[in-house]
C-alpha cells in the first residue's frame, strides 16, 4: 500500500500488487501496531519458506471446549479473509486469498449447521490465475451457494475486479478463474457485494480510470451476465478528475433488489461521509452526485449500515448509517437514518449516539426487529479499553443507560466488535479481548432490554495458544451463531470457526412467555408450517412469512384479531401459489404496526 499526495493533504489510499493484508480498520492504538508485528512476522515466515505439519480436519460436529475450535483452513501460506456469510441453512460460507502456492489465489468453503466442512479439506479453489487475487468478499446466491468477488492482477500491475458463482456443492458455475467484473484502465479495488434478491449480486467498488477515485457499481446475474453498463456505472454522476476523491465503499442490500453504498469523500482537509442507492436497474434514488451523509468538521470515518425497518416497498425502506466522527476534541459516534429516496429524518450531519470523554471507535450494528437498531464500539472512557453498547429507536433515542452499556470491561483490551441479530430484537456479539495477555476470542448475547445472557464479561469461544483476530460472526436469525476469524496458534495465519454456544450451559432460553407469543412448528417443516400465537386483548396484527432478503412472501393473518390464541397454517407457497424454494424463511408477527416476534422456518422438502 502507498500513498498518493498530489491531489491534497489527506493521504489518498492506493494499493500494491503485492498487498494482500485487508486494511485494517481505523485506530491509533497499540494494538494495531501488534498486529503488524503479527502479520509481518507471517510474511516473514514464507519468505523463508517455513512449512509446518498441521492438522487435519475434524469433520464430525463442532469442538465444545474454546482450545479446540473448527480448522476452516490450516495449509501453509497466509490465509487472509474479510467475512462470512449464511448458507441459509444454519451454516456459513467463506472465502480467503490463500498463498499456499506461493502466490495469492482465491479459496472458499462452506461448512455446515454441524460443523462439517463440506468443499474439502483447506477449501476449493474459486481462482489460481497468474499473479495475485486477493480482497475476496461474497453474497448469498439464495439457493445454497455464494458469489464471490476479488481483486486480480493477472492482467499487469493494477487490480481489476473478477468474480465466480460456486453452487452449494461448490462447482464452479462460470468460466475457469472467474468472469470479469470490471478492466478498466488503472485500478479497481477494495470491492464491496450484496445480493439482488434474484440469484444475482450488485457490486460497489472503488475505482481509479479517472486518477481521482471514484465509487463505480455493476450487478451480475446468476448466471454472470452484467445488467448494467460495461465497466460498471458511477454512483455519482459526472465523474471527473475535478470531484473530490471517492474511496472505501460499504454496501447493504435494501431488500428490494438494489443496494445502499456508502462511502468516504474527501472535504478538504477531512474526510467526510458520502452514500448512494442504486436499484436493481441501476437507477440512482439519491442525489445525483451522491447524498451527503454527514460533512460536519473534522473527520468521519467508519461507516456502518442497517436496514431501518422490514423492507416491503419503497415506502416502508430506509437505512440507518452510523460512523466515527471527529468533529469534537476526541472520536465519538453519530448516526443517521434515511428513507428510501434519501431524505434524513434526523438532525442535519446526523445526531449524537455516545460522546463520552476520549474515543469512541469501531462502530458495528444490527436492526433491532421493532424499527431501530444496536450498536457496539471500542471505548477509551477512563483509559480503558472496553466495549460498550446502545439500543436506538427509528426517532433516535437512546434506550438503554445514558452513554452505552457495557459489554466487557475485562483487563486489557477488547476491540474490534463483530455484530449480528438473534432474530428476538436482541444481538450476538464477538470480539478480540487480551484479557489473558494475547488475544483471544469471546462472545456476548444481549436482549432487546439490554440483559446480558451469558457470563457478565462474555464467553470465551477460543483461547487457544498465540493470537485470533479479525472475528466476523454470523446467524441465521436465531439465538446460535458461527464465529470466524483468523489464528496463529501454529504460528502462521490459519482459519478456524466456532459455533457459539458450543457449551449447553451456555445456551439461554427465550424471554419469559416469548414461546407463547409466535411458535411455528415443525422445524425443519417438509410441508405445511403451523404458527400460534397468544393475544391478551384485541389487537391489529399482521403475520406475515419473508425470506431471507427481508421479501413478504406470504400474509397469514391481517386485521383486528381477538384476544386468546390464534393458530394460523402456512402451506409454503407464495402469494402467487408458487412453492417457495427450500431455504430458510421468517414468520413475523406485528402488532399495532410493531414487530413483536419473529420465528425462523426452515423448508426442507
Amino acid at each position: 500500500m502507498q500513498a498518493d499526495n498530489s491531489a491534497s493533504p489527506l493521504p489518498v489510499l492506493r494499493y500494491s500488487e503485492t498487498s494482500i493484508l485487508v486494511f485494517p480498520r481505523t485506530s491509533d492504538r497499540r494494538s494495531h501496531a501488534l498486529r503488524i508485528v503479527q502479520r509481518a512476522a507471517c510474511n516473514l515466515l514464507l519468505a523463508l519458506g517455513a512449512v509446518l505439519a498441521l492438522p487435519a480436519f475434524a469433520h464430525a460436529a463442532w469442538p465444545t471446549l474454546p482450545t479446540q475450535n473448527l480448522p476452516v483452513c490450516t495449509a501453509r501460506g497466509i490465509q487472509i479473509y474479510r467475512t462470512a456469510i449464511s448458507d441459509g441453512m444454519g451454516g456459513i460460507i467463506t472465502a480467503w486469498s490463500d498463498t499456499r502456492s506461493d502466490t495469492a489465489d482465491v479459496y472458499a468453503q462452506h461448512i455446515d449447521a454441524g460443523g462439517t466442512v463440506l468443499w474439502g479439506a483447506n477449501g476449493t479453489l474459486v481462482c489460481g490465475a497468474p499473479r495475485d487475487q486477493d480482497q475476496p468478499v461474497l453474497a448469498s446466491d439464495g439457493a445454497g451457494g455464494a458469489i464471490i468477488v476479488w481483486r486480480d492482477f493477472r492482467g499487469g500491475a493494477t487490480g481489476d475486479l473478477y468474480a465466480q458463482h460456486l453452487d452449494a456443492a461448490g462447482v464452479r458455475q462460470w468460466t475457469l478463474n472467474g468472469a470479469a467484473v470490471c478492466t478498466a484502465s488503472d485500478e479497481q479495488a477494495n470491492p464491496v457485494v450484496v445480493s439482488d434478491g434474484a440469484g444475482g449480486v450488485i457490486i460497489s467498488w472503488e475505482d481509479w480510470r479517472s486518477s481521482t477515485p471514484c465509487i463505480y457499481a455493476q450487478r451480475l446475474t446468476g448466471t454472470g451476465q452484467a445488467k448494467w453498463r460495461a465497466g460498471g456505472r458511477p454512483l455519482s454522476s459526472g465523474m471527473s478528475p475535478t470531484l473530490p476523491p471517492m474511496f472505501a465503499p460499504v454496501a447493504l442490500a435494501d431488500g428490494l433488489g438494489g443496494s445502499y453504498v456508502a462511502w468516504l469523500q474527501q472535504g478538504g482537509t477531512s474526510y467526510d461521509l458520502y452514500g448512494q442507492h442504486v436499484e436493481a436497474d441501476s437507477t440512482l434514488r439519491w442525489n445525483a452526485a451522491g447524498s451527503a451523509i454527514c460533512t460536519a468538521p473534522g473527520d468521519q470515518l467508519q461507516p456502518v449500515l442497517a436496514l431501518s425497518g422490514v423492507p416491503l416497498n419503497a415506502s416502508s425502506a430506509g437505512v440507518f448509517v452510523v460512523w466515527q466522527d471527529r468533529r469534537g476534541s476526541d472520536a465519538d459516534l453519530y448516526g443517521q437514518r434515511f428513507n428510501y429516496y434519501g431524505a434524513p429524518y434526523w438532525a442535519l450531519n446526523g445526531v449524537s449516539l455516545c460522546a463520552w470523554s476520549a474515543d469512541q471507535t469501531d462502530p458495528v450494528i444490527a436492526a433491532d426487529n421493532n424499527g431501530g437498531f444496536l450498536c457496539v464500539w471500542h471505548d477509551m472512557r477512563g483509559g480503558n479499553e472496553d466495549l460498550y453498547a446502545q439500543r436506538v429507536d427509528a426517532n433516535a433515542v437512546t434506550k438503554w443507560t445514558t452513554g452505552g452499556l457495557v459489554i466487557c470491561n475485562a483487563a486489557n483490551t477488547q476491540q474490534f466488535p463483530a455484530l449480528a441479530s438473534d432474530g428476538q430484537g436482541g444481538a450476538i456479539i464477538a470480539w478480540e479481548d487480551d484479557r489473558s495477555g494475547t488475544s483471544d476470542i469471546y462472545a456476548q448475547r444481549i436482549t432487546p432490554a439490554g440483559s446480558k445472557r451469558w457470563s457478565p464479561n462474555g464467553a470465551p469461544v477460543t483461547t487457544a495458544p498465540s493470537a485470533q483476530y479479525q472475528v466476523t460472526v454470523v446467524t441465521n436469525a436465531d439465538s446460535v451463531a458461527i464465529v470466524m476469524w483468523q489464528d496463529q496458534r501454529t504460528s502462521g495465519s490459519d482459519l478456524y470457526a466456532q459455533r457459539i454456544p458450543f457449551a449447553v450451559t451456555l445456551d439461554a432460553p427465550p424471554p419469559a412467555g416469548d414461546a407463547l407469543m409466535l411458535a411455528a412448528g415443525p422445524e425443519p417443516s417438509a410441508g405445511d408450517v403451523n404458527l400460534r400465537f397468544t393475544l391478551a386483548q384485541p389487537q391489529p396484527c399482521e403475520l406475515a412469512v419473508f425470506d431471507a432478503a427481508g421479501r413478504r412472501v406470504a400474509v397469514l393473518a391481517a386485521g383486528v384479531l381477538a384476544a386468546g390464541v390464534q393458530e394460523r397454517r402456512w402451506n409454503g407457497l407464495d402469494a402467487q401459489g408458487v412453492a417457495a424454494a427450500d431455504g430458510i424463511y421468517f414468520a413475523r408477527l406485528a402488532i399495532a404496526g410493531h414487530t413483536a416476534a419473529t420465528r425462523r422456518i426452515t423448508l426442507r422438502r
